[in-house]
């Protein structure tokens, strides 16, 4: 089944914690930033059932871990 992100980040996720010590213009740092923009959850809806199953993990969390995996 098909999960979208929230696009409202909390103040306890790591993006607003740990931004500063890993470096804003690091890879890392700038994958961070621009993840709401490299990777959209529309973009992979056609790959998911929309009424089967039990709810994925989203799909743009997928894609950076993917990216931050091969790196």
């Amino acid at each position: 089944m098909f999960t979208q992100r929230s696009s409202q980040l909390s103040m306890y996720q790591a993006d607003m914690e740990y931004l500063d010590r890993v470096g804003r213009d690091s890879f890392y740092g700038q994958v961070a930033q621009a993840r709401g923009r490299l990777f959209l959850d529309a973009d992979f809806a056609a790959l998911y059932c929309p009424d089967n199953g039990r709810p994925a993990i989203a799909p743009s969390l997928l894609a950076v871990a993917l990216l931050l995996q091969a790196a």
